[in-house]
């Protein structure tokens, strides 16, 4: 008999509460893998879908851009 697969739905606020569970080390493993996971897909790995329109590509390449709140309020003075 074969094995029966399930896809479950989950939320953004779902993955949210499920974070907010982990303890201190596994927040900083899955800060870590998450900032890793981002670096790739800004990267040469990153293929936008050829149905993505030039104003979401733009605003997609402008949220991967930037850093962390305060981080970015430091660095805007620096670049200026």
């Amino acid at each position: 008999m074969g094995a029966l697969h399930a896809k479950a739905e989950r939320t953004t606020d779902d993955l949210l509460a499920a974070v907010k569970r982990l303890s201190p080390a596994e927040l900083g493993d899955f800060q870590r893998r998450f900032a890793a996971w981002r670096r790739k897909m800004n990267g040469a790995d990153f293929v936008p879908p050829a149905d993505m329109d030039e104003a979401t590509l733009l605003a997609q390449i402008r949220e991967y851009s930037s850093l962390p709140g305060p981080d970015q309020r430091r660095f805007k003075p620096l670049a200026a």
